[in-house]
């Protein structure tokens, strides 16, 4: 079976997926480049991202959206730009 090379491209999280698929398959891999490239977590991070995923998966997106715009914004942005919470 002939595998084709692909230039992987991919932000912040993506970055872990195409690190490893780059070190698993380096034969299917031409080059990576890579936005906001992330380590790999440490474990709590690790346990907090498989928890945020299984609440998505579970429950859909909206309260973890929520969440975050929430940590993310001052009340302020979030009063004055309601753009920036449309999701």
């Amino acid at each position: 079976m002939v595998r084709s090379c692909r230039k992987i491209a991919a932000v912040r999280f993506g970055t872990i997926i195409a690190q490893l698929l780059a070190a698993t398959e380096p034969s299917r891999v031409r080059s990576l480049a890579l936005f906001g490239a992330m380590s790999e977590p440490v474990p709590a991070q690790r346990d907090n991202m498989r928890a945020r995923a299984a609440t998505a998966r579970e429950q859909g997106m909206f309260d973890i959206a929520e969440a975050l715009s929430t940590a993310a914004l001052s009340a302020s942005s979030r009063e004055s730009n309601p753009l920036a919470v449309a999701y």
